[in-house]
Parts: C-alpha cells; sequence; structure tokens
C-alpha cells in the first residue's frame, strides 16, 4: 500500500505539477493549498510533508515549526519549498527534515518521495 505524502502549496499550477509528480514517484498524494489543523494532520499521518514557504496567510516555516514541536506529529518529515535566498537558514530555525528549492528539480524531488516513503 503507498505511502502519503501531503503536499500545500497555495499555486494550484505548481501544486498540480508537485502532485502529478509525487503520484508518478509511487505515492498517495494528498494536494492543498491550506495547512490541515494538527488534529486532521494526525488523523492523516502522511509519511511526508512538501509545504511551500509562502502560504495565503501563514508562513510554510511556521507550520513546519508547529508539526515539529508537536510530540504528535514531529515523526512526521517536513521539507519547506521555496526560492527564497535563505531557505536554507529558514528551513533550519523552523526544524525542517530538508528543503526544496524552486524552481524544483524533477528527479530530486522523485528521490526525495522515494526516500521518505519507501
Amino acid at each position: 500500500m503507498p505511502k502519503t505524502v501531503l503536499i500545500i502549496e497555495n499555486d494550484p499550477d505548481t501544486l498540480d505539477v508537485l502532485c502529478e509528480v509525487v503520484s508518478a514517484a509511487g505515492a498517495e498524494v494528498v494536494c492543498r493549498t491550506e495547512t490541515l489543523e494538527l488534529p486532521k494532520l494526525k488523523e492523516l499521518n502522511p509519511a511526508l510533508i512538501l509545504v511551500d514557504h509562502w502560504l495565503n496567510g501563514e508562513l510554510g516555516a511556521d507550520y513546519c515549526k508547529l508539526v515539529k514541536t508537536n510530540t504528535g506529529t514531529n515523526h512526521i518529515p517536513v521539507i519547506i519549498m521555496s526560492a527564497v535566498t535563505m531557505i536554507g537558514v529558514i528551513a533550519d530555525n523552523a526544524l525542517a527534515d530538508g528543503l526544496l528549492h524552486k524552481p524544483f528539480d524533477i528527479n530530486y524531488l522523485e528521490e526525495l518521495v522515494r526516500h521518505y516513503t519507501a
């Protein structure tokens, strides 16, 4: 049974591409334009979260830190995506498990998905 990857991206076109690539890599995909509240996230229990840093009304880094500091969700790997030049520092401060630079390399994205869903 394929493991679930939660993708949170506010740009619909980018979200479509991400969802297609992750699905083609063999994962079950949940695609959203907004974050999930922690109880719903715990219920979904994804193998990986890919979250854009710039979301409507909130920052992906803030959501990442919330996920990583909650005892019910801190086991879920979170990858922050962004074109921001300081994304490495932002990801470290948010306790992210990694980062994905935009524009993203499809092969690297597939490798990330396979690594976390194997």
